[in-house]
């Protein structure tokens, strides 16, 4: 049994009631209080006691799950299509899809709409940026080919980690998008 809770001045209610399973979960919140959450295959909206269900767009299969929310309630998420699964984001009840996949992985969003995430297939990991409309590719420390990217500020500050001299070995990196710089070791920076 796994219940998503929001903990909030001092008592903690529980939102996998309201979801309506014992199996549910919650992945972000912003500062009106959205949660983006969901159950074992259904992704969810949380405002103000009601419960939205994202839906996938056509092609979606089975499973859809959410990763992150804006300030503006803009969800991020993926879902099963086939054999691969699709990146999305949800608005104002529009699901969009913007990137397949053949692993799931989880995103984030600024409030600037920018999206941040990797792309998985068999011999690679690449972290992507999702800005007006397009996908770009991240570069690592290395010439490795995993690059993970975790999370992106309003600032368009990514952070995330790559792999540097072999795989399994990962150092934490951060780069300044807006300004198209270069992607840094963060252990180079203390």
């Amino acid at each position: 049994r796994s219940r998503a809770f929001l903990y909030s001045h001092g008592s903690m209610i529980d939102i996998g009631a309201i979801f309506g399973t014992d199996y549910n979960y919650a992945r972000g919140i912003n500062d009106s209080g959205q949660i983006a959450g969901g159950t074992v295959s259904t992704a969810l909206l949380y405002t103000d006691g009601q419960v939205t269900h994202i839906s996938g767009p056509p092609g979606f299969t089975s499973g859809v799950f959410t990763s992150d929310i804006n300030s503006f309630g803009v969800v991020v998420g993926f879902g099963n299509s086939g054999s691969s699964s699709k990146m999305f984001y949800y608005s104002n009840g529009t699901t969009t899809p913007f990137l397949e996949s053949l692993f799931p992985t989880h995103s984030a969003i600024n409030d600037r709409g920018q999206i941040v995430g990797y792309n998985i297939d068999i011999f690679s990991s690449r972290a992507f940026v999702f800005s007006d409309g397009n996908v770009q590719y991240l570069t690592g420390l290395s010439s490795n080919p995993h690059v993970y990217a975790y999370d992106i500020n309003n600032n368009s500050i990514i952070v995330g980690a790559a792999t540097v001299a072999k795989i399994g070995q990962y150092r934490a990196f951060i780069k300044d998008y807006s300004r198209r710089g270069p992607t840094q070791d963060l252990n180079n920076l203390i």
